[in-house]
């Protein structure tokens, strides 16, 4: 019902916590909205069942992190479990906290980031605001603040205050419809229009820590999911909070599309092809083999974004770096070769891409990054 994937043993990767005689809705979903993003980052982790396992200083000693992956799982949180996990933390153990019901933890939890007061009544909001406040967390933003639209109102929890050591990462809006909602959900309700945090970012001795205070299930495709702008949070909450080293395969999936031994064939129409298909491709050019007459067309494709060139090679046989079926260059042979690649993209008239792709024997035909 969890995860496929439970069986890191690494000290490297997350614990995750999980509650196996918790309420069915809420165990249900930790498999959408937060295994099956770890697995499709790559984030290595194990679980453990707090219905089954008591949480053990041995068990926080063994892990980069901790993950709370389910809600209401804080009601299986001790005085000594708590105080087990701030030590951690003081140590240098990363906490991500998905569970936004903080009534049900003992409230030494909450000296990890300063909360003082709770609104006992939950809120409910569809919209969201994300800082760009300089934070890692939020560093990838360019607008400040972005605002998001879910699909649904969703619940969240109120922390009147916080420490002076917490960075506010995101908000949820309340504004009239949020409120007329709310005040149905929970009749009574004494909440003002305007921003309340929902993601907190703290630092506790030498660990970091991160809280969640809207309901997990933002991350069910039915209300928000991991697809729709908001995935930084997610991942990089992780990334922020974990001891380091940390090894994780954050990188998505996509499709590129790369040509080698260019030499122009067709006046370069497959690329022109290629991009009506929305792909920009990598064009690695034999450039003594280049027609100078299609200078003008390389640099207009350049221009316009349609694609990005390199060397591959001086021509078939004649190779950038190794001399081919032979061995090593001399060092005046390279700078010869390196002086003539020079030259010509000057000729070309704009800069080539920092990507270089290699051909026949040299290196292994390894792809670098310069």
């Amino acid at each position: 019902m969890y995860s496929k994937n439970t069986g890191s043993e690494s000290n490297a990767c997350l614990l995750v916590l999980i509650d196996s005689g918790g309420n069915h809705w809420k165990r249900i979903i930790v498999r959408e909205t937060i295994f099956a993003a770890l697995e499709h980052y790559g984030i290595p982790y194990r679980v453990l069942d707090m219905a089954e396992h008591k949480l053990t200083g041995e068990d926080l000693s063994g892990c980069a992190g901790v993950l709370i992956a389910q809600q209401d799982i804080g009601k299986r949180f001790s005085g000594k479990d708590v105080s087990l996990l701030k030590e951690a933390v003081s140590n240098g153990l990363g906490l991500i906290n998905f569970d936004n019901s903080l009534r049900n933890y003992p409230r030494a939890y909450y000296e990890i980031f300063g909360f003082e007061k709770l609104n006992p009544a939950p809120y409910a909001t569809n919209i969201l605001s994300i800082k760009s406040n300089g934070h890692y967390i939020t560093g990838m933003r360019r607008e400040n603040p972005d605002f998001y639209n879910l699909k649904k109102m969703i619940s969240a929890t109120l922390v009147e205050k916080h420490g002076e050591n917490v960075h506010i990462c995101a908000e949820a809006v309340l504004g009239k419809e949020q409120l007329i909602y709310t005040r149905h959900l929970v009749p009574g309700g004494t909440y003002e229009p305007g921003s309340y945090p929902i993601v907190l970012a703290a630092d506790y001795g030498k660990g970091k820590a991160v809280q969640f205070l809207v309901s997990p299930k933002l991350w069910l495709n039915g209300i928000m999911g991991h697809a729709r702008g908001i995935d930084d949070l997610f991942w990089r909450s992780i990334i922020w909070t974990v001891r380091k080293p940390f090894a994780a395969n954050i990188i998505p999936p996509f499709i590129t599309m790369s040509f080698d031994d260019s030499r122009g064939l067709y006046d370069f129409e497959y690329l022109e092809t290629a991009n009506q298909y929305g792909y920009k491709p990598l064009c690695s050019l034999l450039i003594r083999d280049v027609p100078e007459r299609l200078f003008s067309k390389i640099r207009k494709l350049y221009a316009e974004g349609k694609s990005i060139f390199n060397t591959h090679a001086l021509d078939y046989y004649n190779l950038l770096a190794f001399d081919f079926g032979r061995g090593e260059y001399s060092h005046k042979k390279l700078q010869e070769i390196f002086s003539y690649e020079d030259e010509w993209w000057k000729r070309a008239g704009f800069r080539q891409s920092m990507v270089i792709v290699f051909t026949g024997e040299n290196m292994g035909q390894t792809h670098c990054l310069s």
